[in-house]
């Protein structure tokens, strides 16, 4: 059986880092309805990697732009965890105070 990358990801984050995503993708929400979180919660709910069963549930049309767009979204939240902990860490060893981001 062939691995998917995308659902090997996801299964491999962490709570605190599928949290992270969740919470911070939502500013890309549109109206009430946000695909690719709805993708990444079926995917993470999966026991097994099963695309049909995506596939019905999403829709076929668009389905690999779909899943390539969660797959960007999801390194690119990593990349702003990352940096923000970068950040944290730096201002604890210059001894600078703890400020919110754009102040």
């Amino acid at each position: 059986m062939k691995k998917e990358p995308l659902f090997e990801l996801i299964k491999k984050m962490k709570q605190t880092e599928k949290a992270y995503f969740k919470k911070h993708s939502f500013a890309y929400k549109k109206g009430s309805k946000n695909n690719f979180i709805y993708l990444f919660e079926l995917i993470d709910k999966q026991k097994a990697y099963d695309e049909r069963k995506l596939k019905k549930v999403v829709g076929t049309k668009y389905f690999a732009q779909k899943k390539q767009h969660l797959n960007k979204k999801i390194l690119a939240s990593c990349h702003d965890a990352l940096l923000l902990s970068c950040l944290t860490c730096l201002r604890e060893v210059l001894g600078l105070p703890q400020t919110p981001l754009g102040q």
